[in-house]
């Protein structure tokens, strides 16, 4: 009996020592003062150093920097790479020039030109031309300019018809150094012309202006009324014009025009340096006693500034001519006064350019 409790006693001890070590097996004691970090599995083994150093921080990594754009960006300007020279150059200014008579005033076409380096070579076709068209009756032309353009040399020429590349056949004006923006050029006579206006602002600089004029009758002023005074008709060398008719009182009929006509509008006469004298006569030889002639500023168009420049005759004398020198070089409005020998008395306006 004692030999079987101990058998039963030894069996039941093995028992418990093989359930201890398979619950050893299955979950090994922790020590209670180990800590494991959130980071570490539980079925990694603790390291030995947790147990009393802290869990270390942990560093964000950088951010890393955007992708770059696709979208292509302006290049920086090289201060040693010179822009091009036609992106510098401002755009070639043509004066415009009018031309001015009894009409609305016709800017001209700048065919051909030459200003800074920048030239154009482009002949003209008379179809495309602008056009005037009126009877002058003796008031001549004038080729008005912006103010303050340079005009070194300049001539005016008149071709008849609409022939291409024909010669010129009548030279209404030319002139050098002009103070004025405006220029006045006789006018052709009855007919179709193709006028050119050539004006210079230096050695090498140009411009060409072309317009259509026709021409309706013969140059010469009208009439204030079916009776009026003869014409007055005056001459320097070779040129002569018939003057533009002002006030008078003949043969009981008087007109009166209000106001100075301009010199715009009279006839035109240029003077040459060589002439020495100018000559005044009526019409038909009709007399006159006395005489007298002024002058102002072309560009005056009220006359404040009148000066005289000749005068003569005498009461009950009887004059066909008479001589006077011109006024000295420059741009003027003239005025003659005569007084008939049967009565009465008138006035006639030229505009002298006295060279």
């Amino acid at each position: 009996m004692r030999t079987d409790r101990s058998a039963i006693l030894i069996a039941a001890i093995t028992s418990i020592a093989v359930s201890l070590a398979a619950c050893s097996v299955a979950a090994p004691l922790r020590s209670p003062t180990s800590v494991v970090p959130p980071s570490v599995t539980a079925s990694s083994p603790a390291p030995a150093s947790t147990a009393t150093e802290p869990i270390p921080s942990i560093t964000p990594l950088p951010t890393p920097p955007p992708a770059a754009s696709t979208t292509p960006r302006p290049r920086p300007t090289d201060p040693s790479v010179a822009p091009s020279t036609a992106s510098q150059r401002p755009p070639t200014v043509i004066p415009v020039a009018e031309l001015h008579g009894p009409f609305e005033p016709i800017a001209g076409l700048a065919a051909s030109y030459c200003l800074k380096g920048d030239c154009q070579e482009t002949p003209p076709s008379p179809d495309g031309l602008p056009r005037a068209s009126a009877g002058l009756g003796g008031s001549g032309l004038s080729i008005e300019f912006p103010l303050g353009t340079v005009i070194s040399a300049w001539e005016v020429t008149a071709t008849r018809g609409a022939a291409e590349g024909s010669a010129p056949e009548a030279l209404l004006g030319s002139g050098r150094s002009e103070p004025y923006a405006t220029l006045y050029v006789a006018a052709p006579d009855k007919g179709d012309w193709l006028l050119r206006a050539t004006i210079h602002s230096g050695s090498e600089d140009f411009v060409d202006y072309h317009w259509s004029l026709r021409v309706r009758e013969p140059s010469r002023p009208p009439p204030m009324s079916d009776v009026g005074p003869p014409d007055g008709l005056l001459r320097a060398g070779r040129q002569m014009v018939t003057g533009l008719e002002g006030s008078f009182c003949y043969q009981e009929t008087c007109g009166d025009i209000g106001q100075l006509p301009t010199a715009r509008i009279s006839p035109l006469l240029r003077v040459p340096g060589s002439a020495s004298e100018m000559t005044f006569h009526l019409r038909g030889g009709t007399g006159f006693t006395t005489w007298s002639v002024a002058y102002w500023d072309a560009r005056d168009d009220q006359g404040m500034e009148t000066m005289d420049l000749a005068a003569g005759g005498r009461e009950g004398a009887t004059l066909t001519a008479t001589d006077f020198q011109p006024p000295p070089p420059g741009d003027w409005q003239v005025k003659i006064s005569v007084a008939f020998r049967d009565g009465g008395d008138a006035t006639y306006f030229s505009h002298l350019i006295v060279d």
